[in-house]
């Protein structure tokens, strides 16, 4: 695959991405939801995680992420962000077609809005936000850089955003 074939088909799989993620979050609007027992990471298996890009699957705490893991509203960020009561109203919504198409379409344009910036990061036209950096010119990703799989480190890197930007 030429350099050009894969840049294309990163950009056209985004836009894949984005569609499927938008129509699965509107098809959760209306849903029943049974709240899963949610076990909460201690500071050890945060430091843990943190510190381990590749984490061994048979960890503690990797086996509680995956324990975790069950039918729930969100998955993103990788701890409790609605409450009882908010999952409850949430499973109250009974949108008609036309309500669940708009919000798809704004689910869309706020996904999109996330790959937009990112790569705008990766191009060097914006600059990194909550990391320390003295001078950002943009990345590239190399094909065979290294074995660390992105999305295996994206779920673990969250901690490290969340002890960076101070949430």
């Amino acid at each position: 695959m030429t350099a050009e074939e894969l840049r294309k088909t990163i950009l056209v799989e985004t836009h894949r991405i984005i569609e499927t993620s938008a129509a699965n979050g509107a098809q959760k609007i209306g849903q029943p939801y049974n709240r899963p027992v949610r076990e909460e990471f201690t500071e050890d298996e945060i430091k843990y995680l943190r510190e381990n890009k590749k984490p061994d699957l048979t960890h503690p705490a990797f086996q509680k992420i995956l324990r975790n893991a069950g039918p729930k509203l969100l998955t993103y960020p990788p701890k409790d962000v609605l409450t009882e009561e908010e999952e409850i109203q949430l499973s109250m919504f009974r949108p008609s077609d036309v309500q669940r198409s708009a919000l798809q379409k704004l689910i869309a344009d706020s996904c999109a809005s996330a790959f937009f910036a990112f790569f705008c990061l990766m191009d060097g036209v914006a600059d990194p936000e909550v990391a320390a950096v003295d001078h950002w010119s943009g990345a590239k990703f190399v094909e065979g850089m290294d074995d660390n799989e992105l999305h295996d480190e994206f779920g673990v890197s969250f901690w490290d955003y969340e002890k960076i930007s101070s949430h």
